[in-house]
């Protein structure tokens, strides 16, 4: 019902996606969402390397972050970094993803994500040489 009643609006694209799911877009305005999950990385190194001393430099409470992306990305935009001043939360919510799964900046202790080099992926990996 929602679906029709959108393609019926003039201001509004229905856009088809995965499956039966569908976007909603308005009409005439450019698409800014950012993929939270999207593997590409559109960041400078330079930018990466200001990101990895920020973790790196971390001690203390403040390396315990929340174990979710989206209240991780939140923290972070709260304390106000100047690196992310220019970013969306949905940006800082895609660099918190790339920092897990691609960069190794973050990782898991318990149900926080801290910096790599204080998690549990880290301890693994470096049994796992041994």
């Amino acid at each position: 019902v929602l679906r029709r009643i959108c393609e019926s609006c003039a201001a509004l694209e229905v856009q088809p996606e995965q499956g039966k799911e569908y976007s909603i877009l308005l009409s005439g305005h450019t698409c800014t969402f950012v993929d939270v999950t999207s593997p590409d990385d559109p960041y400078p190194e330079l930018f990466w390397d200001v990101v990895a001393a920020y973790f790196e430099g971390l001690s203390g409470d403040d390396m315990f972050l929340p174990g979710g992306r989206y209240a991780c990305a939140q923290v972070l935009v709260g304390r106000r970094l100047s690196f992310l001043s220019d970013r969306s939360l949905g940006e800082v919510c895609h660099i918190v993803q790339l920092a897990l799964t691609q960069r190794r900046l973050l990782g898991y202790r318990d149900s926080h994500m801290v910096p790599f080099g204080q998690s549990m992926d880290c301890l693994k990996m470096q049994c796992a040489v041994w």
